[in-house]
């Protein structure tokens, strides 16, 4: 009840320019910071049910470390040039801050519950690293008289083939922090489009 009136995010005003296709090029870029003030996150990983406007499980382990008062931040470049020939390139950037967690343990033999896992600091004293992905796009038209034209496109994602972490294990003992998930690696994706 009260809780879930606290429950609320505050942005930042987000910084943005745009140029349009003006002389062959354009660009445009944004970006945006948000701090979450969660009292009770609803789950062991922020992520889970970090925005719920649910109370938590009514005992007093479900209070221990649970507030999430973390920033996240996102940040987008992106840009096109025209060349001759009707060869378009273009590509975008993009920064993401990485998810704020939390250690945990898992606690044996705990009368009544047997076991039970909890957080053993407070949400955003660790991070998962920033992510930065860098895509681009060649584009390029085969004009056939009319209206009519063939036009090729080459997508090419995560450019620089970066392997950042995106998940690991939280709960403290052998796996602690051991990768459970990595982005995806560079991949490319064609396609061959006819307009009339």
């Amino acid at each position: 009840s009260g809780v879930a009136d606290a429950i609320r995010s505050i942005g930042l005003p987000t910084p943005a320019l745009a140029r349009r296709m003006v002389h062959r090029w354009q660009f445009s870029g944004s970006y945006s910071a948000t701090r979450t003030n969660n009292p009770i996150v609803n789950g062991l990983n922020p992520d889970e049910f970090g925005l719920t406007n649910r109370g938590g499980s009514a005992d007093p382990n479900a209070e221990i470390f649970a507030a999430n008062r973390t920033w996240e931040w996102l940040g987008r470049a992106s840009g096109a040039y025209n060349f001759p020939y009707e060869v378009l390139v273009s590509a975008n950037y993009e920064h993401r801050s990485g998810n704020p967690w939390a250690r945990q343990v898992l606690f044996s033999n705990v009368p009544v519950l047997s076991s039970i896992t909890l957080r053993t600091e407070p949400i955003g004293t660790r991070r998962m690293p920033n992510i930065n992905t860098l895509d681009v796009r060649l584009q390029k038209a085969f004009d056939l008289g009319g209206r009519k034209k063939i036009q090729f496109q080459l997508n090419t994602y995560n450019v620089l083939n970066a392997n950042t972490l995106t998940s690991m294990d939280f709960r403290a003992g052998p796996n602690f922090m051991r990768p459970t998930a990595i982005l995806s690696p560079r991949n490319m994706e064609y396609s061959l489009s006819y307009i009339f």
